[in-house]
């Protein structure tokens, strides 16, 4: 009694054809690819739900068993007039005209009374089902399309995010997930604006990308060396190597001189050069002796698409732009990350952690909601240290890159709870990256305690390393 399931199919088309034609922009980038299984999906689920929900099923199953006794040569006077007035949607006259007839009619009367009740009850059946059934698609269509359209939107806001960056780090990021809302899509935009607008902070997180988003692995090369050996040379005078006692007039101290600026010390001055007692500058000097060494196998490094894992401060210090300029890090190497089919693990920090994992292809709700969250506690940076080195214990984040931003408003000593971990991890091939955002003069020693670090000063837009 329903119409051809085709038309599920022709109204998914018709669908699909009006969001391309909506959307030019992305016919071109593969988005008609990235629409045909989601419309597949849904005309499936369709047509389950409308064979689950259909509101004629029982009585549809009595007009067949009407129709089955119709064929079979059977007309009960009283199942007659039981489906003739249970009937709804048939004109009253007919019902009642039918209902008065059946008690008296003769058998051939009765008979054709049954067929003329039949017919009219399939097309009022047919009638009903059809009505029902387009209703129900056209909404389920009409919503299945308003999400496809905010999806698309949102599709539309991480491309132009993507190419404010400077990069195309693949729009149909994360196609499974298609219940963005307004709020994603309005957050992606403000950062593709502020992107465009910022060249400094574009040309930083640009920067970073190609310093992080490069690890590493190991090959063994064959190399042939020379070393030079440094040797003091005595017939040479070029660097002072202390203070001696003697007579070199050329290499007195000052203090020394100063003995014949007073006529009463001359004698002591001249007894002391008599003596050679007189204080001296020692002077050296040294030359290079060079070795030819033999040819040996040694460690290289070649790039590699390995993970990323990022520390993000979000404690009170940071409150403000150092915040923003923390985030739209992340944002940018995430996104990086995404686009090269890699793993990125992010820490937000402040006294306590949060934590995502974001694995390709997913991901992107979760990156979003990252970004928006914010501790604006006090600083502990052990807490996302120690989780950053325990990740680098599973197989899917061997030898990452750890890249820690912040303002650094801490301690000296900060990092000393976890200094040994660190070490442990770079003996695995890890690598430690720091940013800090501002100058803060009494945190810890980043040369030290980094592989590699650099400052932002986001009032000059400057960054060194």
């Amino acid at each position: 009694m329903t119409p051809d399931d085709g038309i599920i199919g022709r109204y998914a088309g018709e669908g699909m054809e009006q969001l391309l034609l909506a959307h030019p922009d992305l016919v071109d980038d593969g988005m008609e690819d990235a629409l045909s299984p989601k419309f597949s999906e849904w005309e499936e689920r369709t047509r389950r739900s409308m064979e689950e929900t259909f509101p004629f099923r029982e009585e549809q199953r009595g007009y067949e068993n009407a129709m089955h006794d119709y064929s079979s040569g059977r007309a009960d006077r009283e199942t007659l007039m039981s489906d003739i007035s249970n009937c709804s949607g048939l004109e009253r006259y007919r019902k009642e005209a039918w209902l008065l007839e059946i008690p008296d009619a003769a058998p051939e009367r009765l008979r054709e009374i049954q067929e003329e009740f039949l017919a009219a009850w399939g097309e009022l059946l047919d009638r009903k089902s059809a009505d029902w059934y387009l209703s129900a698609l056209m909404r389920r269509r009409n919503e299945f399309l308003l999400s496809m359209e905010a999806w698309l939107r949102f599709i539309e806001a991480a491309r132009r995010a993507t190419r404010a960056m400077g990069s195309e780090t693949g729009i149909f990021w994360d196609l499974s997930e298609s219940d963005f809302t307004d709020s994603d899509t309005s957050s992606l935009l403000s950062w593709a604006e502020e992107f465009r607008r910022d060249t400094n902070l574009r040309s930083l997180c640009a920067m970073l990308g190609r310093a992080v988003c490069s690890s590493r692995s190991q090959r063994e090369v064959r190399v042939s060396t020379t070393s030079v050996e440094r040797v003091t040379d005595s017939s040479l005078d070029d660097e002072l190597a202390g203070v001696e006692t003697g007579d070199r007039i050329e290499d007195l101290l000052a203090s020394e001189k100063g003995l014949l600026t007073d006529p009463d010390l001359e004698l002591l001055f001249d007894l002391k050069y008599a003596e050679k007692r007189l204080m001296c500058f020692d002077k050296q000097g040294y030359s290079e002796v060079i070795h030819d060494d033999d040819s040996h196998t040694v460690s290289s490094e070649r790039e590699t698409m390995g993970p990323i894992i990022l520390c993000i401060d979000t404690s009170g210090s940071m409150n403000g732009t150092p915040e923003h300029v923390a985030k739209a890090v992340a944002l940018y190497i995430a996104f990086a990350a995404r686009g090269q089919n890699r793993r990125c693990y992010l820490i937000n920090f402040s006294t306590d952690i949060r934590t995502c994992d974001l694995v390709p292809p997913g991901g992107t709700r979760t990156l979003l909601d990252f970004i928006r969250h914010s501790f604006h506690g006090g600083t502990d940076i052990v807490p996302a240290l120690r989780e950053a080195v325990y990740r680098i214990t599973y197989s899917e984040y061997e030898r990452a890159d750890v890249l820690l931003v912040s303002d650094f408003v801490m301690p000296p000593d900060a990092i000393n709870p976890v200094r040994s971990d660190m070490d442990s991890a770079r003996r695995r091939g890890c690598r430690f990256h720091s940013l800090t955002i501002g100058s803060f003069p009494f945190g810890p020693d980043l040369k030290k305690e980094f592989d590699r670090s650099w400052t932002y000063n986001p009032a000059l837009g400057r960054v060194t390393e």
